[in-house]
């Protein structure tokens, strides 16, 4: 191969441009960032979409890391276990007015 022949065929891959098959680029880019993720972080999936913030003393930190490192859980999984366990102890069954 000559090379204005390679220099041709290389330059062919671009004639369509990036934006000729965006279905094709958003597959591949969620691949690429499934395949970033730890086995764990895939298995779990995309099921927290909102965001809770709030400041708390150090112990009460302290206390929700431990058992989240104790159950080799994230901190988001034990509040939600606990929050589960507070609603069906105090017989709540959604929002009350």
């Amino acid at each position: 191969m000559r090379d204005d022949e390679a220099v041709d065929s290389f330059a062919s891959m671009f004639q369509a441009g990036f934006a000729a098959e965006p279905e094709r680029i958003t597959a591949r880019r969620r691949a690429e960032r499934r395949s970033s993720l730890t086995p764990k972080q895939r298995k779990r999936g995309a099921i927290r979409t909102a965001q809770i913030n709030y400041r708390c003393t150090p112990a009460y930190k302290q206390l929700a890391s431990g058992l989240a490192r104790h159950f080799h859980v994230s901190i988001a999984d034990v509040m939600e276990e606990a929050l589960d366990l507070l609603a069906k102890a105090k017989k709540f069954r959604g929002e009350e007015q």
